[in-house]
């Protein structure tokens, strides 16, 4: 009686730890994803600041203007 109680919760045990090793795999799965989303976004904001940087010149651009009405 007591073998039949272990292997029950040798069993279970087993099922868990093969239900938690497929959520690792597929949790893993999201956060390369996210870190390559991350890196792409990071490319593209650096891209953006160049772009901004070069727009303004070196004088500062339309920050150091004065508005029209003034």
């Amino acid at each position: 009686m007591a073998d039949s109680g272990v292997e029950a919760r040798l069993e279970d045990i087993e099922v868990r730890y093969a239900f938690m090793e497929q959520q690792v795999e597929a949790l893993d799965g999201v956060v390369a994803g996210l870190a390559g989303q991350v890196e792409r976004l990071s490319e593209e904001l650096k891209s953006l600041r160049e772009q901004l940087a070069r727009s303004q010149g070196p004088d500062g651009g339309m920050l150091d203007e004065v508005p029209p009405h003034y």
